[in-house]
């Protein structure tokens, strides 16, 4: 049998649907979810995957800093220059 890898879309979700309380509560520490459950929140990101990882396999949950600017991935770079009129 072949074993589903965990994406941590429904973490990804959960987090930006609670944003806003999240980050009132607890702006700068680092909230490790799994699934649509708060596991436990850190000062710092080595305590976060520490106690995460006592529990869990890497990739089964999130790490993520509370109130920092959301990774946007880009598929593409954007180069500029000046043009001389």
């Amino acid at each position: 049998m072949t074993e589903r890898k965990h994406n941590l879309l429904s973490e990804y979700y959960f987090y930006m649907d609670h944003v806003a309380e999240f980050t009132e509560k607890y702006r700068g520490k680092f909230m490790v979810i799994k699934g649509k459950t708060v596991i436990g929140v850190y000062d710092t990101f080595e305590a976060a995957m520490a106690g995460a990882t006592k529990r869990y396999k890497i990739g089964e949950f999130m790490v993520q800093e509370v109130g920092a600017p959301e990774y946007i991935p880009r598929t593409r770079s954007l180069y500029l220059r000046s043009i001389d009129a």
